[in-house]
């Protein structure tokens, strides 16, 4: 904002205007009042966008501001004055600038002295032996940097905004931005260590740089339009991940998981569909699923979900783990754990230029969550969609992809301790890490839309008028459908509830013929021994012979 001194061109981004009225205004006067804060904030005001560096302030929002028009002989003299003042303002800072400059100038050179020389002049001297450093006080020793040092620069980690926050009112440890710690100074515990700077300041450093479990990778699928798709890796469909629940009538078998497959309703339906499924193979390759679109089941209440029921798991055929359904993120977690924007996020899923063709090679990509889902945003459909918005650019293939949040380790928030794997458990099963949850599912991207102006010349001025047409660009946020939605479906829609009591009687009806019989032995009450009973347990061991043995035959 300001007042052009010269005459040219100019994007057609900035908005230019013309006084109606030449002699109504002084333009220093004018550069100067719309450059107050108070306009500033009115222009924040009236402006439209989502990023503050994006922000558009249209000429029609503009022109409505009203604006003081003081006499222009008073205009006049406020110019002369505020002229005035600025020279001898900046004579001032001038002079306060050269004072700075010499004060600066001799705190190093006493500094140089110092540390170079020591403080005691009359000590004797002798030759470093280094050209540069010339010579040092006797007593002195020359040692090389990595002797003392330890370098941290691999073993910094990232503090949110929440943390810099923290950082002002000395509530946090700072973290790892230190270059150089005086290396005795230490304390150990399992995941971090703690160190101190050659000030004394402390902070702490990870011991391990983090690494996103295998576990993440393989829970996810590939959607394609056919199975010939799939086999070919063709650039089209989307992502979608397992998902597994205990069986609560054969909770005694570990190996047994209802499975379900989990992405978008549009990934399935729309642009032709993309039902089939493609695993990877626990050979090696990859082990196609033939579906079709009735095979998934919408969401009950239009949101942008599609479930499949997949029978109970099978981990001798695929290598995919699935995400456990009581680790789906709940509203109680959130409160437990005060998890809200700046949050951890990462989402795992296809990058449809680079997906992999032999087997599935799903991409990591992470941010953290920008906005809670508090209020619906409509959806393409006009249906209006609880979500989350993490900022994380969705791109083409990426729909249906898992999002988890996960609680960094010194975040000051008790986070569960990591369960381990269960020995003999051939799919392995995905068992979360310490203060990670299953966010939600990615099905959008909220795009930046901006109005497209076209320019228009009259009387030889050109302005700018809006259209009928709109740009889309991408804002990189991407919104994501709550865990809660898949959890819910799940767990009360009739269908599946039916499928899973079939699926246990079926499973119940092969345990109960199968000729063999768990070896351990339950343990039962004693119960006291009468002699009715005694002579009842000798009956059983030693059975009487329904035949004399001689009168048996021969065969």
């Amino acid at each position: 904002m300001g007042v052009a001194r010269q005459t040219g061109i100019v994007s057609p981004a900035y908005g230019v205007y013309r006084p109606i009225k030449t002699d109504t205004f002084v333009p220093e006067y004018v550069d100067g009042l719309l450059r107050t804060k108070p306009y500033a904030t009115e222009y924040f005001c009236r402006s439209t966008g989502i990023r503050p560096s994006r922000l558009r302030l249209y000429p029609e929002k503009f022109l409505d501001i009203p604006v003081a028009c003081p006499p222009r002989d008073e205009q006049e003299r406020m110019v002369n004055y505020l002229h005035e003042k600025d020279v001898q303002i900046r004579r001032f800072i001038r002079n306060k600038r050269r004072r700075i400059e010499l004060l600066n100038e001799q705190k190093r050179v006493v500094t140089h002295r110092a540390v170079m020389r020591g403080i005691d002049s009359d000590v004797r001297r002798k030759p470093s032996r280094i050209e540069w450093l010339g010579s040092i006080p006797e007593h002195w020793a020359v040692k090389e940097i990595k002797h003392e040092f330890h370098c941290l620069n691999d073993k910094r980690i990232p503090l949110s905004a929440v943390e810099r926050e923290q950082m002002k009112q000395r509530k946090y440890d700072y973290y790892g931005n230190y270059p150089f710690t005086v290396s005795k100074r230490t304390k150990y515990d399992a995941v971090r260590e703690l160190r101190y700077s050659s000030t004394s300041e402390p902070f702490h450093v990870w011991k391990f740089m983090p690494r996103i479990r295998q576990g993440f990778l393989d829970c996810v699928i590939y959607l394609y339009p056919s199975v010939e798709g799939a086999r070919q890796g063709v650039a089209f469909g989307g992502t979608g991940f397992l998902v597994a629940m205990k069986s609560e009538v054969h909770s005694d078998l570990d190996d047994f998981w209802h499975q379900y497959a989990v992405t978008n309703h549009h990934v399935v339906n729309d642009y032709g569909g993309a039902p089939v499924i493609r695993f990877n193979a626990a050979k090696g390759g990859t082990s196609e699923l033939e579906l079709v679109k009735d095979d998934w089941l919408p969401h009950p209440d239009g949101d942008d979900l599609a479930v499949t029921y997949l029978g109970y798991r099978n981990g001798a055929a695929f290598k995919n783990t699935a995400v456990l359904l009581p680790h789906c993120i709940s509203s109680a977690v959130i409160d437990e754990h005060d998890i809200g924007p700046g949050d951890d996020v990462y989402t795992v899923g296809r990058f449809i230029s680079h997906g992999g063709i032999q087997h599935n090679e799903p991409c990591v990509r992470s941010g953290i969550i920008s906005m809670m889902p508090s209020e619906p945003i409509e959806d393409g459909r006009g249906h209006p969609q609880e979500c989350f918005l993490i900022e994380i650019r969705a791109l083409r293939g990426s729909s249906g992809s898992p999002v988890f949040v996960s609680i960094r380790p010194f975040s000051g928030r008790e986070t569960r301790q990591m369960e381990q794997e269960t020995d003999g458990d051939k799919l392995a099963q995905l068992r979360m890490a310490s203060g990670t949850w299953l966010l939600g599912i990615a099905f959008a991207d909220l795009p930046y839309k901006e109005e497209v102006m076209k320019k228009v010349v009259s009387e030889g001025v050109a302005n700018e008028e809006p259209t009928d047409y709109v740009a889309y660009s991408n804002s990189g946020q991407t919104a994501v459908i709550p865990a809660w939605k898949i959890r819910d479906f799940i767990l009360t829609d009739e269908r599946f509830v039916m499928a899973r009591k079939m699926m246990d009687e079926k499973l119940e009806k092969i345990r109960k013929g199968s000729p063999l019989r768990p070896t351990a032995q339950k343990q039962e009450e004693p119960n006291e021994l009468t002699p009715e009973g005694f002579e009842d347990v000798l009956k059983k061991v030693f059975p009487k012979p329904s035949q004399p043995v001689s009168e048996k035959k021969e065969t």
